[in-house]
């Protein structure tokens, strides 16, 4: 979203674990600007599995929940995107045994600038996809990194996170949403940080 590389939160969270583990870790970002997990499993085994990471972070949801405004369901359905998710989840733990972060994804802000083809706003759309992630990864005892609970438990306003669309982080909302991975990280994979 014409945001600088320094400024995007996987920057930032390099940039942090760097400051605290000198020359402990190496972040790549394989995230594409409206993936969903269908086109990640088209796309996993060059641009992850042949990285051969140590952890891999997932979060999809938002660009799966979205409703084209020509159309009226979501790109990827519910049932689809949970199956995607355990494939993903499936596919980096049989190629590497490496550990599998889910980061539930916020949704945004209600705005008329993101009406629906269904006539409903991306949070309204989202919801159901951020409660299948929290249902997947207790149901499956993976990681997760809940960032919607997470904004509201620290009492985060969402407008300093978001950018004029109301759905896209702002340069402030990257240094906080890579604030709130970092930290969170030492809690659900302990081991990533153990000499």
């Amino acid at each position: 979203m014409g945001l600088a590389e320094n400024d995007r939160w996987t920057t930032r969270l390099a940039f942090l674990l760097e400051q605290e583990h000198p020359d402990a870790f190496t972040i790549y970002n394989r995230g594409c600007g409206g993936n969903t997990t269908a086109l990640a499993l088209d796309r996993i085994k060059t641009d992850v599995l042949s990285l051969m990471p140590s952890t891999v972070l997932i979060e999809f949801g938002i660009n799966d929940g979205y409703v084209n405004p020509w159309c009226l369901k979501p790109r990827v359905g519910l049932t689809e995107y949970v199956r995607n998710l355990g494939e993903i989840v499936d596919v980096v733990r049989r190629h590497h045994g490496t550990p599998v972060v889910i980061i539930n994804h916020p949704a945004g802000a209600d705005s008329k600038f993101h009406w629906q083809g269904n006539g409903r706003t991306v949070p309204q759309n989202q919801a159901p996809y951020t409660t299948a992630a929290r249902r997947f990864t207790t149901k499956n005892g993976i990681a997760c990194i809940d960032l919607p609970r997470l904004i509201r438990t620290a009492r985060i306003d969402p407008g300093t996170l978001l950018a004029e669309d109301k759905v896209h982080l702002s340069i402030t909302g990257n240094r906080i949403y890579a604030g709130l991975i970092a930290s969170s990280l030492k809690r659900v994979v302990p081991n990533l940080f153990k000499p």
